[in-house]
């Protein structure tokens, strides 16, 4: 079976965070927060986890099986995938508002989402 975090002394704090880019940062993310007690939900728009680790390097460089272990890991641990849908199209960015309270974005290069809110433009930080 391998190695498995051991979340048996975490309580549970009721908080749900929807994290926006299942690649490295959203995964750290995602990892932190559920050690932590937050039960983190993860979109991306990619079919599978692990960003430019994933899609970015060839596989004699980093094997694939290395992103599949880490998200059968990441399962067990509670996080919750919702791949395949992009932000902004599938789902917009006030729903996750409104279901998660306020979204992190993973995105690379950007630490923000930008959203359009009754005719403002909005920015909603998470660090």
């Amino acid at each position: 079976m391998g190695w498995r975090p051991d979340l048996s002394g975490v309580k549970p704090t009721g908080k749900t965070v929807a994290i926006v880019g299942a690649g490295p940062a959203g995964l750290a993310c995602a990892d932190v927060l559920t050690r932590n007690g937050v039960k983190a939900v993860v979109f991306d728009r990619h079919p599978e986890i692990g960003g430019l680790l994933t899609f970015g390097i060839p596989a004699f460089k980093l094997e694939k099986e290395v992103m599949t272990r880490r998200r059968e890991i990441f399962t067990g641990m509670g996080i919750e995938f919702k791949l395949n849908i992009e932000v902004g199209r599938d789902v917009q960015l006030d729903d996750l508002l409104k279901d998660y309270g306020r979204p992190c974005s993973s995105a690379w290069g950007d630490l923000s989402v930008h959203a359009w809110r009754a005719g403002k433009r909005r920015r909603e930080w998470c660090l």
